[in-house]
């Protein structure tokens, strides 16, 4: 079921969210958390239901770990942690790495991999994560207590369960027991379907329609045909956008379903191509990710506490990693290989040149046309694919011939149903809004002094503009139909 969809919008939420009130009216906290869990359980196992077995299965398993982690005195703790994320790498690289370790390995020895299909569950990465995550807490004593009841809810959270944020516990505990949540509040149901809005809009608006200009190239790029320089660039801009797009209204929309059901989920986005550097990028983009890597593999790497040599290995390991965990392929090794390089000569510079910098306007403009690029190797089928787009891209001799000095007629009629023609508008249109309008959190005042309140989307404008958003989200959306999101895939 997608978040996109009309099954979604006008069936499915309305009546979980029915049932949330009234399991909270009815029977307190406990009622309510039933309602979340039962709908949860629902949302993910129309899907696929076999994979629900998978998800309650890990949710039962984790649990009893973090319980014996929690009551077991002495040095045995330490090993129930290691049970723990040893079973959920497990399960994760079963599904995720085990073809692509087979492949590999069939490259170096002779021998028959005998691939068989799998299929990847959809959130196993997430809510795996989310999962150590919990269990690395317990052991450092951050988490003291957890009912089987609230651990479900805030695993299975629907909002947020197939492509995050990665949460942690003590972000939803104490909100799933406050008095505040069994009280509605207009407040932040008027919050939650603004913010809703504005991430369905630009998931059906704007990244669904920048996907025309995307797909058609790579593709042709995977199979060897031969791709202009012109179209190999406007693919690579174009993926850019989508893929912003894409997830940052999928963190908007499940932003939105939290705040529909008086729960304050993470931010996952600021801005990020606003960013003058890479180390500045990772603190905008795909927040939670990048607190998971920092707080459970890079610190205890050592982090930056140590000697400067070991610092930028341990930003190296963290990218490699990072990459690996986002899909199984060179091309993802390659991407996060290249942004713990990156990441190194940001360190670098800020240690032993700190003058040295760019002025910046020209760092976004550097900055975002490097991270591009790289989005080139994210989106490839396989490296080879990649490298043939990059040498398309940068042959001077084709880029001259493909490129056109002006634009095309403008089509309003082209132009809405994404034609061809209307690429540079399209680009140009995304372009406005990353660097010209308030992003989000701005626009919704998601940051108060009182932090833990859900302030109103204040004034009728923002109201006004928030509907016609929604509307015009659902005409898209019936032309179109409904498409998944990308980080679906991860």
């Amino acid at each position: 079921m997608l978040f996109n969809s009309y099954l979604f919008i006008f069936v499915f939420l309305p009546v979980t969210l029915a049932l949330i009130v009234a399991g909270r009216y009815l029977y307190g906290a406990r009622g309510g958390l039933a309602c979340i869990v039962s709908g949860s359980l629902v949302f993910y196992g129309y899907w696929n239901p076999i994979f629900l077995v998978l998800l309650l299965g890990s949710i039962l398993v984790n649990h009893q770990i973090g319980l014996r982690i929690m009551k077991t005195p002495g040095k045995h703790p330490k090993t129930w942690l290691l049970v723990g994320i040893f079973l959920n790498m497990g399960v994760l690289g079963y599904f995720k790495y085990w073809n692509f370790f087979l492949v590999s390995l069939a490259q170096v020895l002779p021998f028959d991999p005998n691939i068989h299909p799998l299929v990847l569950p959809l959130g196993i990465s997430f809510y795996t994560f989310q999962q150590i995550a919990f269990l690395v807490d317990v052991y450092h004593k951050k988490i003291k207590r957890s009912s089987f009841l609230e651990y479900m809810a805030f695993v299975s959270f629907f909002p947020q369960l197939i492509a995050g944020p990665i949460i942690r516990y003590n972000t939803v505990h104490g909100q799933f027991i406050s008095p505040e949540w069994l009280r509605w509040n207009n407040e932040s149901f008027a919050t939650g379907l603004s913010l809703f809005s504005l991430g369905l809009f630009k998931k059906t608006v704007l990244a669904d329609q920048l996907a025309v200009f995307v797909g058609p190239v790579f593709d042709a790029g995977a199979r060897g045909d031969v791709v202009s320089a012109m179209a190999a660039w406007t693919a690579t801009l174009a993926y850019t956008f989508q893929l912003y797009f894409d997830f940052s209204g999928y963190a908007d929309m499940a932003l939105g379903l939290g705040a529909m059901m008086g729960i304050r989920l993470p931010d996952n986005f600021n801005s990020p191509y606003r960013a003058h550097n890479f180390i500045n990028f990772w603190q905008r983009w795909h927040i939670s990710l990048s607190h998971f890597f920092r707080d459970y593999l890079y610190i205890p790497l050592g982090g930056s506490r140590c000697s400067f040599p070991r610092h930028l290995n341990n930003l190296m390991i963290t990218m490699l990693l990072c990459g690996l965990w986002h899909g199984a392929g060179w091309q993802f090794v390659f991407w996060g290989g290249m942004h713990g390089l990156f990441l190194m000569l940001d360190h670098l510079r800020e240690s032993r040149f700190p003058k040295l910098r760019l002025p910046r306007p020209l760092g976004v403009l550097v900055t975002f046309l490097v991270i591009a690029l790289l989005w080139t190797a994210f989106r490839a089928v396989n490296m080879g694919t990649a490298l043939y787009l990059y040498k398309t891209m940068f042959c001077l001799s084709e880029f001259l011939k493909s490129v056109q000095l002006s634009f095309p007629t403008f089509d309003i009629a082209n132009f809405i149903t994404a034609g061809s023609g209307s690429a540079p508008y399209w680009l140009i249109l995304s372009a406005l809004i990353v660097w010209g309008l308030p992003n989000t959190a701005a626009w919704c005042r998601l940051y108060t002094e009182n932090k833990g309140a859900f302030p109103v989307v204040q004034g009728r404008t923002k109201a006004i503009v928030a509907g016609m958003l929604f509307f015009v989200s659902l005409k898209v959306l019936a032309g179109t139909g409904s498409s998944e999101f990308l980080y679906f895939n991860f």
